[in-house]
């Protein structure tokens, strides 16, 4: 699978450049991937990667950001989107149905750490149809930020920074983590990361052990 998406990318510029008709790769059968652990970073490892994502790839960058602070998705949303779906002060991100996962109109607030980077890039003086990482009306091809993440990950797990269980998902997962401590409210971490019920959440969080367990008083007595 991850040389069915190395091909994809390279037949998704050559189709585009009208070099080929279609993309051979979408002919080709898929097969069902193993899910990964996506172990939640601590608060220190947090800035260690985000500083040497930074310095490595500013695109990545943003996105673990966006993934992080807005819960965002990189592959169906983040990555999509453009000038237009921001508001004029960049504090929040308005997504229409057919621009996230969800399938559904959804808003996200976005922190002041997040928009201090948009501003640094200069997102606002972008025309609205504009894709805000390639900066035209291109969009990335979907392996745009696995392969990103894998090159850098490569030089974080040398350096000892991250661990293999360490992934680019992580970052969602560690926001939603910290939301999770911080409310108490499964409801609001099930609205902020736009699953499409409660149970996919509990799922999402019972994975990095943070939902509580039934105690004794919440299993089923036997009549009498």
């Amino acid at each position: 699978m991850s040389r069915r998406r190395t091909l994809s990318a390279l037949f998704f510029r050559v189709t585009g450049k009208k070099l080929l008709d279609k993309n051979p790769t979408k002919e080709t059968k898929r097969m069902k991937e193993l899910p990964e652990i996506n172990r939640p970073f601590q608060k220190d490892q947090m800035k260690r990667v985000l500083d040497h994502i930074r310095a490595r790839h500013e695109n990545l960058y943003i996105c673990c950001l966006l993934m992080y602070g807005c819960l965002l998705r990189p592959h169906e949303e983040i990555r999509y989107l453009t000038r237009g779906v921001f508001d004029e002060e960049l504090t929040k991100i308005s997504l229409s149905g057919a621009e996230n996962k969800g399938k559904k109109i959804r808003s996200v607030l976005i922190p002041e750490y997040v928009r201090q980077v948009l501003f640094s890039k200069s997102i606002p003086e972008l025309q609205p149809a504009y894709n805000i990482f390639s900066r035209s009306i291109d969009t990335f091809a979907k392996s745009y930020f696995s392969t990103a993440w894998t090159r850098v990950r490569e030089h974080l797990l040398e350096d000892n920074i991250i661990t293999k269980d360490h992934t680019l998902y992580s970052f969602r997962h560690t926001a939603a983590v910290n939301m999770y401590l911080k409310t108490k409210d499964p409801y609001k971490v099930q609205r902020a990361l736009g699953h499409s019920s409660l149970l996919v959440t509990l799922v999402y969080l019972r994975s990095l052990g943070l939902v509580v367990d039934s105690s004794l008083d919440d299993l089923p007595e036997l009549p009498v």
